[in-house]
């Protein structure tokens, strides 16, 4: 029997909004509304009965409570004003969904299927089968509430940049990963030979979600997940990844700086090209690490950085 999602509290009620836009501005979409929901968002290409379209399906959930009317008047006024500003592009296309967490949960199972995140690594849902080829790494993942599939272009921004700084010969003895989700990242580092990793995250949803994983994948005595205040973690990481947003990597950039390791490395995801990415990469220049590389999808980008002296990434 798969395990229960709703072990740690009683299901919610949400609402699912969906925003179709024109891939040009999906990254400014689904920055809005991912900061309006306070929470992760989805993005997926769509397509028609002619294949892939030049439109993406933005997706994200706002509690049914007291604040939803005043969200879902944002997100109808965000809407207007996109058409406004861009009367060329096509109009947004606006859908909200009344749901419940359980059926949330079995919806998903219609639609993640296993998916190759890069070249090596794919994420196969625990409902799935999937055939491994020999330089193939497999994640077992049951999303449950949590965020962090490996759909969104952040996270397999953040993996990429894994694979590369995790070497063979001299894989970290110690990682953190910061807003862990789902564990995905937490449980990449493991499988590319991490000795011990904290996966940090002060969500419930995710710290249920991310043990499941970790269990799922056999890493428990590799992974330990954590709810606790990143203040409270006192030792030195070799390696820290952090997927989270722009806003809060520039707030916690002294705390991350001082967990990292003399020659450590630190890989940050979930920021927007552009503005965001040069404010991110000045902020943690200025505390003494240097750039490396930059990877990006689309509107995400993806840094990654050293304190010391490194050989810059091929």
């Amino acid at each position: 029997m798969p395990p229960s999602h709703f072990s740690h509290r009683p299901p919610r009620t949400w609402v699912k909004i969906s925003i179709q836009v024109p891939k040009k501005i999906s990254g400014t979409v689904a920055s809005f509304l991912g900061t309006l929901a306070g929470s992760g968002v989805e993005q997926i290409p769509c397509s028609d009965s002619d294949g892939p379209t030049s439109d993406e399906k933005i997706i994200g959930y706002i509690e049914d409570n007291k604040e939803r009317p005043s969200r879902e008047r944002k997100i109808t006024a965000f809407v207007d004003r996109l058409q406004k500003n861009s009367p060329q592009l096509p109009p947004p296309g606006l859908h909200t969904e009344l749901i419940v967490e359980e059926d949330w949960s079995e919806k998903w199972k219609k639609h993640f299927k296993p998916i190759h995140i890069t070249k090596n690594t794919v994420i196969c849902p625990t409902w799935e089968t999937y055939t491994p080829q020999p330089d193939e790494y497999v994640i077992k993942m049951d999303p449950g509430m949590a965020f962090g599939t490996g759909h969104h272009a952040s996270t397999r921004l953040a993996i990429e940049l894994i694979e590369e700084a995790i070497t063979k010969d001299h894989p970290p003895e110690s990682v953190l990963d910061l807003g862990t989700g789902t564990g995905i990242l937490a449980i990449t580092c493991a499988l590319h030979g991490a000795k011990r990793v904290i996966a940090l995250d002060n969500d419930p949803d995710a710290i249920a979600a991310a043990g499941e994983n970790v269990q799922l994948n056999g890493f428990n005595k590799v992974i330990d997940v954590q709810e606790k205040p990143l203040e409270k973690i006192t030792r030195h990481f070799d390696l820290i990844v952090a997927n989270i947003t722009h806003d809060v990597l520039t707030a916690l950039a002294p705390s991350i700086s001082n967990l990292l390791a003399d020659q450590g490395k630190l890989i940050l995801a979930g920021i927007l090209c552009g503005s965001q990415t040069v404010s991110v990469a000045a902020r943690y220049k200025k505390l003494g690490l240097t750039s490396r590389k930059q990877l990006s999808q689309g509107e995400w980008s993806s840094l990654f950085m050293t304190k010391g002296s490194f050989p810059q990434l091929k």
